[in-house]
């Protein structure tokens, strides 16, 4: 309770109100403050609209609002500017965990898959080095690679997962059997797109 009064509570303008208060309750303490996780039962609603497709808008209107988390980027990094008693030591470990978290996690499989082409787009003379000819099988071989995992993480699902419905049309049945690529494209689109807008709109 004193760490809550120290903090000053939460910040009432901030909709993202955790992140925030862990970030003042870090700076008032120093950087001595660390939070400790609780494994409790936890259950919630998964986001469903009025159609198939409604359901995926208001899954990414939920996205865009957790990716709002990237606030704690700039209020962490001014804390980190303003008070001198924090441990560098914690400074550094936790820039480098919101470059990871914000930067790299979010944006390594678009950059995987498009990186070179986008290089290309802005210095056309980047196709004449040498390695432009080698960059583009090793992003082949990194790619397929997942993809080869897939069959047998495919097969050991059907073994261990109820069968499925018989009434299910091909199509769904299709579906369900590329659930694991599908990933891939879960990366490029919800994993990637919600939280850029939401980056965007916070700048």
């Amino acid at each position: 309770m004193q760490t809550l009064i120290d903090a000053n509570y939460w910040d009432v303008q901030v909709g993202i109100d955790d992140t925030v208060f862990f970030w003042r309750a870090f700076s008032v303490r120093n950087g001595d403050f660390i939070g400790v996780c609780h494994y409790i039962p936890y259950s919630a609603d998964a986001v469903e609209g009025k159609s198939y497709w409604g359901s995926y808008k208001s899954l990414y209107k939920q996205l865009v609002r957790w990716g709002w988390g990237t606030v704690s980027v700039p209020i962490s990094l001014r804390e980190f500017l303003k008070n001198k008693r924090i441990p560098f030591r914690h400074k550094l470990l936790w820039t480098l965990e919101h470059i990871k978290k914000y930067t790299f996690l979010v944006n390594v499989v678009f950059l995987i898959t498009f990186g070179f082409s986008i290089v290309s787009i802005v210095n056309p003379y980047i196709k004449q080095t040498s390695y432009a000819y080698s960059l583009p099988k090793i992003m082949s071989v990194i790619l397929t690679i997942p993809l080869i995992f897939f069959i047998p993480a495919t097969i050991l699902k059907l073994k261990i997962v109820r069968p499925m419905p018989e009434n299910w049309p091909l199509w769904k049945k299709t579906f369900s059997l590329l659930e694991g690529p599908m990933v891939l494209v879960n990366l490029l689109t919800f994993s990637f797109f919600p939280f850029l807008e939401a980056q965007t709109r916070m700048l």
